[in-house]
């Protein structure tokens, strides 16, 4: 059986530390890597792009609408079966909204999150990037940090409140 292509969103609000994500930390009801901290995110659905499949997530499990808090693609980082959508906030955090999925909720810093019990993967693309959230010379593991294809592609994420 083939496995399902995934994408997540790594929501980045800016600040004086170089910048903050939101993480979700699983909770025990999930059946896969329960406790561990995680991007907003999920498989991607028939027809469905990395950047749609993201933002899709994005809402289902923390309440982040991209109708309404606007947010700019930075950078794309694909593994062969997980792309991690970089995009920063432009204004204001939104509320975090969890659903079932997660018992827990933080806005932290590269720093912060290397400290946490992350998902093996996640690991891997904290690894790979500097304090402000920018792809690192080499990319680490994983395919080479890519920028979204188009700006017309990213234009969703930049909608007005």
């Amino acid at each position: 059986m083939t496995p399902r292509l995934s994408a997540g969103l790594a929501l980045i609000a800016l600040d004086n530390s170089g910048g903050r994500v939101l993480l979700l930390r699983r909770s025990q009801r999930v059946h896969d890597h329960r406790g561990k901290w995680n991007l907003p995110g999920g498989g991607i659905d028939p027809g469905e792009t990395a950047r749609d499949a993201a933002a899709r997530e994005a809402f289902e499990e923390a309440g982040y609408d991209h109708r309404r808090h606007r947010a700019q693609v930075r950078w794309l980082h694909d593994t062969p079966l997980y792309t991690t959508v970089v995009a920063t906030l432009v204004g204001r955090s939104p509320a975090v909204k969890m659903n079932w999925e997660s018992d827990q909720w933080r806005w932290v810093t590269r720093e912060q999150a290397l400290g946490l019990n992350l998902h093996p993967g996640l690991r891997v693309f904290f690894e790979g990037i500097t304090d402000d959230f920018q792809p690192r010379a080499g990319g680490g593991r994983g395919r080479a940090a890519r920028a979204p294809r188009s700006t017309k592609a990213a234009e969703k994420f930049l909608v007005e409140k």
